[in-house]
């Protein structure tokens, strides 16, 4: 088929392609439709482009337009010009995903050729009619393995089956070139070699992404998406589409479609176009406004031509475009950022600071997003702040920023730091016997057994404690007094990630507790499980006992302190064992004017301990008159309970008339000796001696000194009859109240002198 004396490229594909009289009546307006179909309300035609190999008569070279013309001229340069390569559509687009390869997607081509870079002359690299960007082909471009020339390629507009399908091997996996995407010369979608078909709506909108065709009709334009996401790149379905043009040569009814304009936009923006005419596409890389000139690759040869808007090509006409439109702007770099301190407690706040900042490579001002995630959740309210306030945050938090720079177009890649919010701690160490506590053994024998304590102590930043001590209370009847506060040495790991402190000692026969109380390097008190009291070892020794501190029993074991013959009396005492054994003698003993009385079994309480202190107790009540006397008998396996408790004590008074009645005797220390209480029912004569724990009399301390009822107090200045000081220890004070009817009182009393 001829015009003007020219083979039109593409002309012998009308027989072929000629529309069946089933097809919609627009069909006549272009004889290279394949059909309509509605879609999403609007009817979109189905258009077969090419093969659109050379004409006989090429069309003239255009020269390029010089920078001093006076009309709005432009051209994108590293627009590559190719020969015919298996079809005009493939090496059009393969074409302008060259130029985009040249520019900044430097993935759409990845072979040897030129560096790794896409060559502008297809002939030059490869092979005239041949390109891999285009057409893979086997042996071409260092490919070891059929392409898509082998899998679908007979000869030019031949209809057949596929050389796949008919020799029964398995198609090569779509990867490197256009063709393959785009489907075409693909018989199973309708395609004779060398042709693709394209999509458009009939009212002329764009046609976004098509995919209504499938899988039995390929979309170019959709191919074309696929491509370049196939390479690593990102493409929105709104940027990529197939639009006819307005006004339109062929589709002479539309009212609106892409115009002269919109080309003009799109070469401004950088961005090439590809042209369809009836039966061929080419490459749009440029326009002059003076008669709406673009500037054409028209994949015959390797040279720039031109034609006009709207117009015809070797005789085709223009209806239609398909655009790719990828973002040319150069995002800015990543930056570099720190989140601050390091190593965060819960009372400090949090801030972000860009150490190195983005670049932008087009200058552009660079901007930051921080967003804020705690332990991965994204934190609204957080959003564009620098800072945390420590109020925010909580022990063991993670906390993440994350910053996106943003030059004013695209959000480069985004930076992150995260730290975690850990105070100092401890930590039971973990190991054999630490594994819940921190000593071993966890028994012994009072004084003899060494016993080790061992601590985890870890702070992140790497600071060692400023203070590190182990702190070991005794119980001392119902309370805890201090006992022993130790040093503590570093003998494993590292602070950073948990130095191990230990300290060894003996233990005396009591029941204990300990604690460690370690300081940060800034002097802040350190928490966790072994800051708190811990149970501590138990001694192989003897119970204690001990004054129950109850009202009434604060100094001594019974109450009331005086009474007559119908006065129940109650005696009790306070029982620990470090062990936290039973007793297995628990027994009042009772010493009557001097006399041993039969021992009382006291019984326990209910509820309470017997390692921090279970209390027993026995109801008694005596005739009138006379002198009673008390101590405690307690013993378990280990041995014959200690304690104040188990030496005699007065008491109680047992009132007769006119009988003298001694009761509430007590002793205690003071700067200069002793102080002894005591409490007469009448007048009577008192003698008070003290004596050593073997009964020997130490100091007179009065003789039958005439006294009133009531309280009377006697000092001692803690010297012997000979004047000399006594050693520290313990001593028993006995007194003795005679009435002036010859009844007599004696209690006796202990006192320990520092």
């Amino acid at each position: 088929m001829t015009r003007n004396g020219a083979r039109i490229a593409g002309g012998s594909l009308v027989p072929i392609l000629l529309l069946t009289s089933a097809l919609s009546a627009g069909a006549a307006e272009n004889p290279y439709e394949i059909g309509r179909w509605m879609w999403q309300g609007r009817e979109v035609v189905g258009i077969r482009v090419g093969p659109g190999r050379p004409p006989d008569v090429l069309p003239p070279d255009a020269p390029l337009p010089r920078g001093d013309r006076p009309s709005a001229v432009k051209t994108l340069s590293n627009v590559p010009a190719w020969d015919w390569c298996y079809g005009c559509s493939p090496t059009a687009a393969a074409m302008i995903v060259g130029y985009y390869d040249n520019l900044i997607f430097p993935n759409m081509y990845t072979g040897p050729e030129n560096g790794g870079v896409c060559p502008m002359d297809n002939a030059t690299a490869w092979a005239a009619g041949e390109s891999p960007l285009s057409f893979t082909h086997n042996g071409l471009d260092g490919r070891g393995s059929r392409g898509a020339v082998d899998d679908y390629w007979i000869a030019f507009n031949n209809t057949g089956s596929d050389p796949y399908l008919t020799n029964g091997w398995t198609e090569h996996t779509w990867a490197d070139c256009t063709g393959d995407y785009m489907g075409t010369g693909q018989s199973k979608f309708g395609n004779a070699d060398g042709s693709t078909t394209f999509f458009n709506y009939t009212n002329g909108d764009p046609l976004y992404d098509y995919t209504g065709g499938e899988p039995s009709r390929k979309d170019g334009c959709h191919g074309l998406k696929q491509f370049v996401e196939s390479r690593g790149y990102s493409v929105p379905s709104t940027k990529a589409f197939s639009q006819l043009i307005y006004p339109n040569s062929v589709y002479t009814s539309i009212t609106r479609g892409f115009t002269f304009d919109n080309f003009k936009s799109e070469i401004d923006a950088g961005r090439p176009v590809m042209i369809q005419l009836q039966g061929h596409s080419m490459v749009g890389f440029g326009y002059d406004d003076a008669g709406q000139v673009v500037y054409v690759r028209d994949t015959w040869d390797h040279a720039a031509h031109t034609m006009t808007w709207g117009g015809s090509y070797a005789g085709m006409k223009q209806y239609a475009v398909t655009c790719l439109q990828l973002n040319l702007n150069r995002a800015p770099t990543k930056p570099v950022i720190d989140v601050t301190p390091d190593f965060p407690r819960d009372n400090q706040d949090l801030s972000v600071a860009v150490t190195t900042a983005s670049t932008d490579p087009e200058g552009a001002t660079v901007s930051y997003r921080y967003r804020w995630y705690r332990g991965g959740a994204l934190q609204p309210l957080l959003d564009n702040l620098t800072t945390v306030p420590a109020a925010a945050t909580s022990q063991g938090d993670v906390w993440k920023c994350v910053v996106t720079p943003n030059d004013g177009t695209d959000d480069g890649p985004s930076a992150e730091d995260s730290v975690t919010v850990q105070d100092p701690a401890l930590a039971w160490v973990g190991t054999t016997d630490y594994t819940s506590d921190g000593v071993d053994p966890q028994s012994g024998n009072p004084d003899a057994t060494s016993f080790t304590f061992e601590v985890k102590f870890t702070d992140p930043s790497g600071a060692a404690p400023k203070s590190k001590r182990l702190v070991v209370d005794r119980r001392v009847g119902t309370k805890w007094l201090s006992y022993k506060n130790l040093g503590m040495t570093q003998v494993s790991g590292s602070v950073a990630t948990g130095a191990v402190y230990s300290c060894a000692t003996t233990l005396a026969n009591e029941v204990l507790r300990y604690q460690f109380r370690f300081q940060a390097s800034d002097g802040t008190p350190v928490t966790g499980a072994p800051a708190a009291w811990t149970q501590g070892p138990e001694l192989n020794g003897p119970p204690k006992l001990y004054w129950t501190g109850t009202a009434g029993y604060a100094t001594d074991g019974v109450s009331p302190d005086s009474g007559s013959a119908s006065t129940q009396f109650r005696f009790r005492v306070l029982y620990l064992d470090s062990e936290g054994e039973a007793p297995t003698k628990c027994v009042l003993q009772l010493r009557r004017n001097g006399v041993l009385q039969s021992p009382k079994t006291m019984t326990a309480w209910a509820g309470g301990g017997y390692r921090l202190g279970k209390t027993f107790e026995k109801l008694l009540t005596f005739a009138s008159g006379g002198t009673l006397e008390y101590r405690f008998e307690f013993a378990d396996a280990d041995g014959a309970a200690t304690g104040t408790p188990t030496a005699w004590q007065s008491g109680p008074g047992l009132g007769d008339g006119g009988t003298a009645l001694l009761s509430g005797l007590t002793a205690g220390p003071t700067p200069v000796g002793a102080q002894v209480t005591f409490r007469l029912s009448g007048a009577a004569q008192v003698s008070a001696t003290v004596l050593n724990l073997a009964g020997r009399p130490i100091r007179a301390l009065c003789a039958d000194r005439p006294s009133d009822a009531g309280q009377g107090t006697l000092l001692w200045n803690a010297r012997s009859d000979a004047g000399l000081r006594v050693p520290s220890g313990a001593y028993l004070v006995r007194l003795t109240a005679r009435s002036a009817t010859g009844a007599q009182s004696t209690a006796l009393a202990t006192v320990h002198l520092p």
